[in-house]
């Protein structure tokens, strides 16, 4: 039989031992970080939830599932969260509206809308929040 002896040896490396120690001091500089919302769109992520959760109570699941429509759910995008006001393809172009207003995601929106075969928009719902489905994983890791 054979029995592990507990060591004392610590496995970490001196510069992890290092960052260790400046983080428990609240130094976080020799880490990495990325930041996918911030606090005030995680805030408003989360009033969003609790009002829902007055208006239809329940359980969280029956409130994922009652949640809906496109344009009354929070639109994830990179760090932060948007409202689609309308999100259409009449005539042959793609017409995006969003509140706040970001050029970049009107473009990659209509971009989207535009070469889908029956010119719709595919997002993922998720929880409190809908996104693109390629930032679905993203989110997911998070």
């Amino acid at each position: 039989m054979i029995v592990a002896r507990p060591t004392n040896i610590d496995p970490r490396s001196a510069v992890a031992k290092r960052q260790d120690e400046l983080a428990a001091g609240g130094d976080w500089s020799g880490f990495e970080e990325t930041i996918f919302l911030g606090q005030e769109d995680a805030d408003r992520l989360l009033d969003y939830r609790q009002s829902l959760a007055m208006v239809l109570g329940g359980t969280a699941m029956d409130q994922t599932m009652a949640l809906g429509g496109i344009k009354n759910q929070p639109f994830r995008w990179r760090d932060r969260i948007f409202r689609i006001v309308k999100c259409e393809y009449v005539s042959g172009q793609s017409i995006v509206e969003i509140a706040p207003h970001d050029d970049e995601l009107i473009e990659v929106l209509k971009n989207k809308i535009a070469s889908d075969r029956f010119h719709t928009l595919t997002y993922y719902q998720g929880f409190g929040f809908i996104c693109l489905p390629e930032d679905y994983q993203k989110y997911q890791d998070a």
